[in-house]
């Protein structure tokens, strides 16, 4: 085996975990009800910051999430909670 072989071996060998981390997450997608566009939503995994939900127009939203439970926090201070699969899950959060 050559040496360039070899180190495209080991170069794609040490990319793997980073290509098959993101074929399990998902996007999370829907309408945010009460809460005008523009807003920004924190949203939160067992009290961890795991992103934000920026408001767009007709109340629109997406988010790319790993599998798991989240919680969305309101500006009225109620919460929401959504759920992420490993493909594309529409979800509406009713602030």
């Amino acid at each position: 085996m050559s040496r360039s072989t070899f180190g495209l071996l080991w170069c794609l060998v040490g990319l793997w975990p980073c290509l098959t981390i993101d074929a399990w997450a998902g996007i999370v997608q829907g309408r945010v009800l009460g809460a005008p566009a523009g807003t920004v939503l924190p949203v939160f995994n067992n009290r961890a910051p795991a992103g934000k939900i920026t408001v767009g127009a007709n109340g629109q939203y997406s988010i790319f999430l790993a599998p798991g439970s989240y919680v969305v926090r309101c500006p009225n201070n109620r919460t929401a909670t959504v759920q992420a699969l490993s493909g594309p899950v529409t979800q509406d959060i009713n602030c």
